[in-house]
């Protein structure tokens, strides 16, 4: 048997109860801007995918079909909104509780010469 079989995996460090309490703090009092750190995440990854012919749309419920994605921002302390364009260009705006964000990302074509993609600010230091 080689050595490689052998070998311990890494050992993460557990977060400390204050790291655990501060998290739930955070969560408890800002529960949007909590989850909207994973949504960005998510997001992020789903763009990497796509190539410059395509951007990211968001398949909504009750048969209105897709949208493209312009923005999703969390609003304190509990809701989201998605702004986009439907297939006629028209404005859409959803706006949903934090609890039952539920997205089904797709890659649309591109509506505009160049792909959008949806970026996020960098948030200041007072944040």
């Amino acid at each position: 048997m080689s050595n490689e079989y052998l070998r311990m995996p890494p050992i993460h460090r557990s977060p400390s109860m204050a790291e655990v309490l501060r998290d739930s703090n955070k969560q408890r009092d800002n529960p949007a801007g909590y989850t909207f750190a994973s949504l960005k995440r998510e997001v992020e990854r789903f763009q990497r995918g796509l190539d410059e012919e395509h951007e990211m749309g968001m398949l909504m419920a009750g048969g209105i079909g897709a949208i493209h994605l312009r923005s999703i921002k969390p609003v304190d302390p509990d809701l989201f909104v998605f702004d986009g364009l439907d297939e006629s260009q028209r404005d859409v705006r959803v706006i949903q509780h934090y609890s039952q964000v539920s997205l089904v990302l797709v890659a649309l074509p591109k509506l505009e010469e160049q792909a959008h993609r949806i970026g996020f600010p960098i948030p200041s230091k007072e944040q």
